[in-house]
């Protein structure tokens, strides 16, 4: 597949450019992110963010760089912003070219004075965006002001102008330091060059970020500009900028900039982009290494942590992300547990995606008694933990189903007790030859954990042909239709037969398979209008049915699914995962546009369809 820049008459149509993003995330959890116009329209985009552990919560730091061009008396914006009513500078109109991929590089036409070059790179290892400004050509010196526009904020907050920001700055090295308050990590702002930065404290008024006006979110803000840079160019020069969380030997720029290019892989397949999708939802820190849930960062998500590693890593081989997360993990969800940790969003049924995600690494390895070694103890804590009733938020009654608590009911959830039973019989297969004993009591005790759950989420009296959702102490089921009764038919270990799997399958292609997802709820239900969404987090799980049932007509139906997340534009624009797409045709993401669990999901759906 060529690489193809896209034209002048694609990029500066905003209608379409505003639409595309470009999100780059690093291993510290620092982010680039915006439109491939460079024109912000969230509040959580900024070309250089970082993640604040303390407050777990991603921070924008600098929003974006007002640059221009001097030449012949005149200035030249390259830049553009949303205000009321509308788009200034309109820089978009100088692009000639533009071209994501491995990372963003726009060029620019100032009529018949210059074509600049500007390219931006997001160190792999620390928070430093490295920016090359090459002038190709000009047909006289030209003059770069650059005037950085900074934030120092919460990505889910915005602000106004006060007095509490700083107005001056630190000279350093060919730059200078900035900080708003002493409560701040300064932003060093640096070039390879010798320059003049000229202080001229100001604040730009009423900045607009259309999506979140859209999504009915606060849109408006003032952000602070210490002042600009200016930087003497002549035809063929190369500058390179750098905004950093620590201070750059300037001398080392231009190398920098280069061995940072040069290790960003080129995308020139679906799979590629996928793999490299999945490469950057990972962050280490104090605690460890993360799973990202989605962009920005936040406190993850604990079921959709759990639900995500394995389809972000085996697919790909990177068993050993998948085993620094996993252990990473188990020591988080100790503390969960224990109350230590209780700001994070724990589902009770996160143990069991944990060890759903345990048993695709022990089936990829294809070893048992290699994962025996590795992972058993997690199992061993789970299991044990739930059976003894000492794991928070889930009760096993005596005919082993497992329950919640809701409304001081208990509630028998079909997701829940489907992979219940999958790990049940999981810690099973692993204590086969290490304590046989054990393990025979366990699947025993499965065995009778899935009669009474044939019993008791059936009711042949109306026909229903599949699963109740659930079940509570009174006697209430619930046959609301969702994507969850779906692990009921496909875990490894399932509730369901084959000729019960086959009844349900048309009902969910019918009600809640869409191209882009599986509905929340059923389009018939009188809910789904208002309530109802499209996710992709339980496709992986159609697709095993498909293979399991349909064998060679579900390949074709798998692919298909697959395929549907492709682009027309992948070689240019790193294709968008999104949490949720909207309920009706034409199906719109919405929400992060990079989802940790979307990308896994289409990443598992590739990884089966090959192993098929």
């Amino acid at each position: 597949m060529g690489i193809k820049p896209l034209d002048n008459t694609t990029v500066s149509n905003l209608d379409f450019s505003l639409g595309k993003e470009v999100v780059r995330h690093n291993i510290t959890g620092a982010l680039f992110s915006s439109t491939i116009a460079l024109c912000n329209t969230r509040s959580w985009h900024g070309i250089l963010s970082i993640f604040d552990q303390e407050k777990e919560k991603n921070k924008v730091i600098l929003s974006t760089l007002d640059d221009s061009v001097m030449a012949g008396g005149n200035t030249y914006f390259l830049s553009v912003r949303k205000y009321p009513d509308v788009y200034f500078p309109l820089g978009h109109q100088y692009i000639e070219a533009a071209n994501y991929n491995p990372y963003c590089t726009i060029d620019y036409r100032i009529g018949d004075i210059a074509i600049l070059r500007k390219e931006m790179v997001l160190a792999q290892n620390e928070p430093t965006l490295l920016i090359r400004y090459t002038l190709l050509s000009s047909s006289m010196p030209i003059k770069l002001k650059i005037r950085p526009i900074v934030a120092f904020r919460l990505a889910d907050q915005l602000i106004r102008r006060s007095n509490d920001f700083a107005t001056g700055n630190t000279p350093i090295d060919n730059g200078i330091a900035y900080c708003p308050n002493e409560n701040e990590t300064p932003l060093y702002m640096q070039a390879n060059c010798p320059n003049e930065f000229i202080t001229a404290p100001d604040w730009n008024y009423n900045i607009e970020y259309p999506a979140d006006h859209s999504d009915g979110k606060p849109y408006q803000e003032d952000l602070f500009m210490p002042g600009f840079f200016e930087l003497q160019m002549v035809s063929s020069q190369e500058i390179i900028f750098s905004a950093s969380m620590k201070p750059q030997q300037t001398k080392n720029l231009a190398d920098f900039f280069r061995t940072e290019a040069k290790a960003l892989p080129r995308r020139i397949s679906y799979a590629g982009s996928l793999q490299y999708a999945a490469s950057q939802m990972f962050r280490l820190d104090r605690e460890g290494y993360h799973v990202i849930e989605k962009m920005p960062p936040s406190s993850f998500k604990s079921k959709d942590v759990c639900g995500a590693l394995a389809g972000l890593t085996l697919p790909n081989n990177n068993e050993d992300m998948f085993c620094k997360v996993a252990r990473s993990y188990f020591d988080i969800g100790h503390k969960v547990v224990k109350g230590e940790k209780s700001h994070i969003f724990y589902a009770p049924e996160t143990p069991l995606w944990f060890v759903w995600a345990i048993q695709q690494y022990t089936y990829k390895r294809g070893d048992r008694n290699e994962a025996f070694k590795d992972l058993l103890s997690y199992v061993d804590y789970v299991v044990n933990g739930i059976m003894e009733n000492s794991l928070r938020g889930l009760t096993v009654d005596r005919n082993g189903l497992l329950a919640t608590v809701k409304d001081k009911k208990l509630v028998y959830n079909v997701e829940i007790n489907a992979m219940w039973y999958n790990s049940l019989m999981f810690f099973a297969e692993l204590n086969n030859t290490r304590l046989p004993e054990q393990a025979v009591q366990v699947e025993r005790f499965a065995r009778k954990m899935k009669n009474e759950f044939l019993a008791q989420f059936t009711d042949k009296a109306n026909g229903t042909a599949y699963f109740a959702n659930s079940v509570d102490t009174d006697g209430n089921k619930d046959f609301t239709l969702s994507p969850r009764v779906l692990l009921a038919y496909a875990l490894p270990y399932t509730l369901a037969d084959k000729p019960m799997t086959k009844l349900m399958l048309p009902i969910v292609e019918e009600k809640l398979l869409t191209p882009v997802g599986l509905r929340t709820i059923a389009a018939d239900d009188p809910k789904y209008d208002t309530e109802g969404s499209i996710t992709s987090f339980y496709l992986g799980f159609l697709v095993e049915i498909y293979l399991r049932i349909l064998g060679e007509e579900g390949i074709e139906k798998a692919e298909k699914l697959y395929r549907t997340f492709d682009s027309n534009l992948n070689e240019v624009i790193p294709p968008c995962f999104y949490e949720e797409y909207t309920p009706k045709p034409p199906y719109v993401g919405k929400g992060s546009p990079m989802s940790a669990v979307t990308i896994a999901t289409i990443n598992r759906i590739r990884q089966l369809i090959d192993q098929f």
